[in-house]
């Protein structure tokens, strides 16, 4: 009988087969809270009423913005330390993609300013004088 029985294995840490366990991110860290905001903000200035951004602008602020949303919504399934460099990449982008549309969007209005738009009797069409 004692042929027949195993000997219980125990993992000895750090193995390449048996790596440690890793820390995970926490569904409440604030780190996730902030970029989150972050992601929204951006978002939010795209699709505010009134705003002259071009839609490519748009869609490639959204492709960001997706990203970020994305990062923070499967935080908790990342490790921690892969998160956060994840997170600093993204906050980058974010605040690049803040710069260029505001910096789009102040030459469209630039571009706009002292022209004004007169109907063509149409529905909804607009001619610029």
């Amino acid at each position: 009988r004692l042929l027949l029985q195993r000997p219980k294995y125990r993992p000895r840490w750090p193995s390449p087969l048996h790596p440690p366990p890793c820390k995970m991110m926490q569904e409440d860290d604030p780190r996730i809270k902030e970029l989150q905001q972050s992601a929204w903000g951006l978002q939010s200035l795209t699709t505010k009423p009134g705003n002259r951004v071009p839609e490519p602008a748009k869609r490639a602020a959204y492709k960001v913005t997706s990203m970020g949303i994305d990062l923070c919504s499967n935080a908790v399934y990342i490790e921690e330390a892969d998160w956060v460099t994840r997170a600093v990449e993204v906050r980058k982008k974010i605040e690049a993609k803040r710069v260029e549309l505001d910096e789009v969007e102040k030459a469209e209005r630039e571009k706009l300013s002292g022209k004004c738009f007169r109907p063509t009797g149409g529905y909804g069409g607009d001619t610029v004088a």
